[in-house]
């Protein structure tokens, strides 16, 4: 470790008296018993300046626009070390260096705290593994529990690497930060980087504001060309489209517009008819398009610090491959809510079908064809019959392939394509190639759909490499999708990531372990087996929060196993959720699995909750996660994405009830997997419990979200009991909650941890 000390400052005096400095110079420290660091300002800035006893030369250090508190002088070591060689002292003339975790303990123990951050041991320590799978380069997985500070700790980590480490400190590269959520995307470019830029810079621990950028598909941006055309179509129809028309006119968009999102007053309708679509490449607006600037300064080399971006884009960005026009290469790559990365890479890897898509297709072809002649339209008229009895014959077949030996009635239902499928996606391409002969000359933006759509149905009509499934929102209003993924995702992931040895990944969620570790995350994403175990670095860091004083879990032994279609099992459920309502009066989230037995409980229980506020969550209903979080004590029935990424912080919830355990459903997928085992007992100990005790963890996880949070977790599931199968397993994952063993002692624990106020 290098020496700091302050006991030159009567030496250093001297050197003023003797005009050897400036006047008006102040001492700061010695550096190595050798080098006096002083500063002097001139006009707005500080200059720091190293002046060695024994050659009387003195080199520039750093100038910053703020004094350096004594409390980062060790920060300045890598720049004093710089700047000496210069000076006569041989000593530093090869690599100058300071020990790796200097910087991040000097950020988080001595800058973070004058501003208000309270030291945190296990974020330091989450930082300093990130640090050191970055600069080691390995592939670095990191569950960092709700509490634990893991955005500034990433932070923190990857700009240490970028700036200490000598393969990549000069090169230009950004780093790279992905999450799945919109939400945080802007609370990192907007809030996290300038708050800790601002706090370095006023440190003098960097010289100029760190610079971040979000880098978001072009469908977000405003498209010059594409806003004229549709101008002008509803321009033809001025009192249908007055409102329209008005807005447009105020907003000026042609003048202002790049960010879509910005512009809050349009809705996704307007937006998906003026954003950016397809290829640029002989756009005849291209020289006054912002989206045309902005992509050419976005890839420009040194244009930011940090470029944030989304799952989708990064993973598509790596498929392309170095010509990618998306991202600008990045060394240091950070996955936030890494446990989504899977359902990303599917969605990048995928291909889908809406029940509705070939039938809006060929109706965009009749409106785009109104001038072209009656016959034309006979045969596209036609055409669209055909199309559409072909559709239909395939979706009816799909859906017919429902059973009711399902143990879930989710969103999400496994499928096949057989010989008859197959035939019917045959004959509606074959119809579709028809419509493309009939347009070719006519509707060029038409064609290029048609052939993505093509490309599309070729696709499902290949079993025997892809996996099948269907995505229900709401049967009644046909809004159902098709989907299909290859069956070599593990090894595209592969080739997409883990295969390009000049990047280094962190990885990094509130959730990535089942009860015994990260064996089965590694299995999902492909890391296992691929990745040597000696480039794989592992680290957890559990929650600061008190779940000792501050929670309760309660495993109820009056359930039965669950099934779903027994009026019993149905019963004893909604007993027991009634009891815990009025124990927690209140103030409670029931997690199902199943929409069926959700809307069966809800049934039986709403007459008897009268004095509670009962908001039922379905496929269509958007609003029931954000009603919840404006009521004082109401009660939430909920599945589907209330089990994760929801955060309902203060007395709001203070009730979490898992009525099932969540096991995943039965894909496709799955199946294969299955099917890859010698044994059930191994299918289920190597994925269908593991897959449980994740989702098991991210819904217990919705209770506590701040150190103040108090509630209780009840789980109605038999199979969690002492005497149940999977008892251990959970415990495991639970362990830090303590138990109770009953609805009474659930009661008392909320009365002694909330005030009156919660009551009324």
């Amino acid at each position: 470790m290098y020496e700091i000390t302050t006991n030159g400052k009567k030496k250093f005096n001297e050197y003023i008296r003797e005009k050897i400095v400036y006047s008006d110079s102040v001492y700061d420290f010695t550096f190595e018993d050798r080098f006096h660091i002083y500063h002097y300002k001139v006009l707005d800035e500080y200059r720091y300046v190293a002046l060695d006893k024994r050659t009387g030369y003195g080199s520039l250090v750093i100038s910053t626009k703020q004094p350096i508190h004594p409390n980062c002088y060790s920060a300045l070591v890598p720049k004093i070390l710089y700047s000496i060689k210069y000076t006569g002292d041989r000593r530093y003339l090869g690599k100058y260096s300071v020990p790796q975790s200097d910087f991040i303990d000097i950020v988080f123990r001595n800058v973070l705290t004058k501003y208000g951050y309270a030291v945190r041991e296990e974020q330091i320590r989450l930082s300093k593994a990130m640090f050191e799978g970055l600069t080691r380069k390995k592939v670095t997985l990191c569950e960092a529990e709700v509490g634990t500070g893991k955005t500034m700790a990433y932070l923190v980590a990857s700009l240490a690497a970028s700036l200490y480490d000598d393969r990549y400190s000069t090169n230009g590269n950004p780093i790279t930060i992905s999450t799945s959520s919109i939400e945080l995307q802007q609370a990192i470019v907007k809030k996290e980087i300038p708050e800790l830029s601002r706090m370095l810079m006023e440190n003098g621990i960097i010289h100029g504001p760190l610079v971040a950028v979000i880098r978001k598909g072009k469908e977000h941006f405003f498209c010059p060309a594409r806003y004229n055309d549709f101008y002008k179509e509803i321009s033809k129809y001025p009192r249908k489209y007055s409102e329209t028309l008005k807005i447009l006119n105020e907003l000026d968009l042609l003048n202002t517009c790049l960010d879509l999102d910005e512009i809050g007053v349009l809705n996704k309708h307007i937006k998906s008819k003026i954003c950016v679509r397809g290829s640029c490449f002989k756009c005849l607006c291209k020289k006054e398009c912002r989206y045309s600037e902005y992509m050419e300064d976005a890839l420009h080399p040194c244009s930011c610090d940090f470029q944030i971006t989304n799952h989708n884009m990064f993973l598509m960005a790596q498929k392309i491959g170095k010509d990618n026009r998306l991202l600008q290469k990045s060394n240091f790559v950070i996955f936030d809510e890494a446990h989504k990365v899977m359902e990303s890479a599917v969605s990048v890897c995928g291909f889908t079908l809406e029940y509705d898509e070939v039938g809006n297709y060929l109706n965009a072809i009749k409106y785009s064809l109104n001038d072209k002649g009656r016959e034309t339209k006979k045969i596209l008229e036609r055409f669209t019959n055909a199309a559409t009895k072909y559709n239909d014959k395939l979706f009816q077949m799909l859906l017919g392939q429902s059973t009711d030996d399902s143990e879930d009635d989710g969103e999400r239902m496994r499928v096949t394509i057989g010989e008859d499928e197959i035939e019917c996606i045959e004959k509606l391409i074959s119809v579709l190639e028809q419509v493309d002969k009939l347009i070719r000359y006519n509707a060029k933006y038409q064609q290029l759909k048609l052939t993505n759509l093509l490309s599309t149905l070729d696709r499902f009509a290949k079993p025997q490499e892809v996996i099948y499934w269907l995505d229900i929102t709401d049967r009644e209003r046909k809004e159902i999708t098709l989907c299909g993924m290859p069956k070599t995702m593990e090894e595209d992931l592969r080739n997409m990531l883990w295969s390009k040895t000049h990047m280094q990944y962190v990885l990094t969620s509130g959730t990535m372990k089942d009860d015994t570790g990260f064996d089965y995350f590694k299995a999902e994403l492909g890391i296992s087996g691929y990745v040597p175990k000696e480039q794989i670095l592992e680290t957890s860091c559990e929650s600061p929060f008190n779940y000792k004083e501050h929670t309760r879990l309660y495993i109820s032994k009056k359930t039965l196993v669950p099934k779903m279609n027994d009026d019993e099992y149905i019963r004893s459920i909604a007993n027991e959720v009634e009891k815990l309502i009025q124990a927690t009066h209140g103030h409670t989230a029931v997690l199902f699995t199943s929409y069926k037995v959700l809307s069966a409980v809800h049934k039986l229980l709403e007459p008897k909750l009268s004095e509670y506020n009962i908001i039922k969550m379905t496929r269509s209903n958007k609003t029931a996660i954000s009603d919840f979080k404006k009521s004082k004590n109401a009660v939430l029935f909920a599945s589907g994405s209330m089990w994760e990424g929801v955060d309902c912080a203060g007395d709001v919830l203070s009730s979490v009830i898992i009525v099932k355990l969540p096991f995943p459903l039965r894909t496709e997928a799955l199946e294969q997997k299955k099917a890859n085992c010698e044994t059930m007992g191994e299918f289920v100990h190597t994925y269908a419990v593991p897959q449980m005790i994740i989702k098991l963890r991210q819904g217990a996880g919705r209770l506590i979200r701040n150190e103040t949070d108090t509630g209780v977790l009840a789980i109605l599931d038999a199979r969690a009991t002492g005497s149940g199968s999977y008892y251990k397993r959970v415990m495991n994952a639970l362990g830090k909650y303590p138990v109770v063993s009953s609805v009474e002692e659930i009661g008392d624990f909320i009365r002694s941890v909330k005030d009156a106020k919660y009551f009324q």
